[in-house]
């Protein structure tokens, strides 16, 4: 069945934000606990997560403890002027949506006012408006959960399986997957460390594909249009 959508994801995917929450989660564990870790291995705990479940993850693995709103505010100021003064597109994501006519949407676990602040940094604030913005912090359930691209599906009227996915996480193949839509798996974000690892986590999270990069896209839009 011809595809007629295509669902991104966001952060590590059209915008290189996801190596900027394990920048900045490691600036929050030194300040807070005292923790000295690498960006990679925070990154690798904590991709694919909302900021609260990453927050829980990191307590667990280093068996520390800290005021989750005290984090949450620290966080935001680190992340937010790196979002506003730093934050670049991921390669070929530009290309990509200026050459490929398809409906399209956004299915982030991300709030809303931050997606705002990374596309209009980025400029896809003229590629996406907000009807075709869909957040985690809106419905009831994360990545792993279908939800989002639930309701990004129904929110640009197409069915789930007339749709394709786009996630560089195994937590979002899984959604993806999940909501019964075709599931391409990407590794292009710089947060990727290890990329025949990263591939293989994707692969058996239920990823259809996985591609290498986003200028790779463009020919399976076109495959299954």
């Amino acid at each position: 069945m011809a595809k007629k959508a295509v669902i991104y994801d966001n952060d590590g995917l059209l915008t290189d934000s996801e190596i900027v929450y394990g920048i900045t989660l490691t600036q929050v564990i030194d300040e807070l606990c005292g923790i000295k870790e690498s960006v990679e291995r925070i990154s690798l705990l904590t991709a694919g997560r909302s900021i609260e479940t990453a927050f829980e993850v990191i307590k667990d693995t280093f068996n520390v403890n800290f005021d989750n709103k005290e984090a949450l505010e620290l966080w935001d100021n680190l992340a937010n002027a790196y979002f506003e003064e730093k934050l670049k597109l991921c390669e070929g994501v530009q290309e990509l949506l200026d050459s490929v006519s398809i409906k399209h949407a956004v299915a982030s676990t991300s709030a809303r006012w931050k997606l705002a602040i990374k596309h209009k940094a980025t400029g896809l604030d003229k590629y996406f408006l907000q009807n075709q913005i869909f957040s985690g912090e809106e419905v009831a359930n994360h990545k792993p959960a279908p939800d989002v691209y639930l309701a990004a599906a129904s929110g640009i009227n197409e069915k789930p399986e007339d749709c394709i996915a786009v996630e560089d996480s195994a937590s979002g193949v899984k959604a993806g997957k999940a909501a019964g839509i075709y599931t391409v798996g990407c590794l292009g974000g710089s947060h990727i460390f290890n990329k025949q690892e990263h591939r293989q986590k994707l692969i058996d999270a239920g990823a259809d594909i996985v591609i290498n990069d986003m200028r790779e896209l463009k020919q399976v839009i076109e495959e299954l249009m």
